[in-house]
């Protein structure tokens, strides 16, 4: 999903990830993308505010499913699995 402001062409599939908990630089790195499942369709908003507040509301949303997973399956989130 793209957060966007305006309505963008169609066009190629251009995924954003966003990761938790990590600072670092990965320009230039082959990283693995796990798909799960989709938090909302891809929206354009009338201003900053809404992109600001759905993109919080996502953040609370996708934190809440990744504690919940890892919490069932005992697999905790590594920092070290993303270096």
């Amino acid at each position: 999903v793209r957060h966007t402001l305006s309505v963008l062409p169609v066009g190629e599939a251009v995924p954003e990830v966003f990761l938790f908990d990590f600072t670092g630089n990965l320009y230039g790195k082959t990283v693995e993308v796990i798909f799960h499942p989709r938090l909302r369709e891809e929206e354009a908003f009338r201003n900053a505010r809404e992109l600001t507040q759905a993109i919080e509301k996502d953040v609370a949303e996708a934190s809440r499913y990744f504690a919940t997973r890892n919490k069932q399956t005992g697999t905790p989130v590594s920092k070290k699995a993303l270096q």
